[in-house]
């Protein structure tokens, strides 16, 4: 099976979270994404500084994922669904519907509205919590019509 995508691993210092890199799911490969502080030349939220250049790479990995078997977008947060910002190409990729399966992470509050987004393509939701990950997988594999 083909993965493709994207990924945001955390930065650590100190225990602390202090940023974000933005990786391609298909190589691995990583560009630096954002920051808590400090000057960035992007758009900001209350907790993140974005790197134009991060926010930029990881647009253009998502503009050429499909097709693929199984697509990972990490995340969809405000940005691109309040501010229309940031990978809105993934949601031009999630509506085009050229993979088996995606997997999008998206804050409970913003399901609305990626549901909207998307043109109110059914989607199912599955909820992470500290109590149910280490049996997502499995969940996702049923979804995808896979072995458990």
């Amino acid at each position: 099976l083909t993965a493709a995508g994207l990924l945001t691993p955390p930065r650590f210092s100190d225990g602390h979270k202090i940023g974000l890199e933005v990786e391609d799911v298909a190589t691995g490969r990583r560009r630096p994404l954002a920051q808590r502080v400090g000057d960035t030349d992007g758009p900001a939220t209350d907790t993140w500084h974005f790197h134009t250049a991060g926010l930029a790479w990881g647009a253009d990995v998502l503009r050429h994922v499909v097709p693929c078997d199984l697509l990972v977008i990490d995340e969809l947060g405000p940005l691109e669904l309040e501010r229309n910002e940031g990978w809105t190409a993934g949601l031009d990729v999630l509506r085009d519907g050229d993979y088996r399966l995606a997997v999008v992470a998206v804050r409970p509050a913003l399901v609305p509205r990626l549901e909207q987004r998307l043109d109110n393509i059914p989607l199912a939701t599955l909820t992470l919590t500290e109590h149910n990950r280490d049996h997502l997988a499995a969940q996702i594999l049923a979804l995808a019509g896979g072995d458990q």
